[in-house]
């Protein structure tokens, strides 16, 4: 559970739909296909943030781009440059280097409205946003 409610899935596929959207919107609909796969891997860690740390042993917030690139390349190959750079690049403005290309500050925006958009329908519902 990334963001409250939402699944890992459901929260990665909503940042891929909206920065398709958005890329169409933007003229960046050229590099569509690497928007997609870096904001559908973006968060491929296999681990509970909450209740556990990323192999680093250090913290999610900061670590978890890394680790999702290494299980990514690991299981798919390898990534574009600009997919790479969307998931490692994916935390800023937490992690100090900010996206390189366009399309990965794409992604990056668009991660942080869908997890304001879970955050604000977990304070909805009533349930409180927990652990941030």
């Amino acid at each position: 559970m990334p963001h409250h409610d939402a699944t890992l899935a459901d929260h990665s596929v909503a940042v891929a739909f909206y920065a398709f959207k958005m890329a169409k919107l933007c003229g960046m609909a050229g590099n569509a296909d690497q928007i997609v796969r870096g904001a559908l891997l973006h968060d491929f860690f296999h681990y509970d943030w909450r209740t556990a740390k990323p192999r680093s042993g250090g913290l999610h917030g900061f670590d978890h781009p890394r680790e999702a690139l290494e299980n990514a390349e690991e299981e798919f190959g390898p990534l574009t440059r600009i997919e790479r750079d969307c998931v490692l690049r994916h935390m800023w403005p937490l992690t100090p280097i900010p996206p390189r290309y366009g399309e990965s500050l794409l992604v990056c925006l668009t991660d942080k409205a869908i997890a304001l958009q879970e955050s604000w329908r977990a304070l909805r519902s009533g349930k409180g946003l927990g652990v941030l």
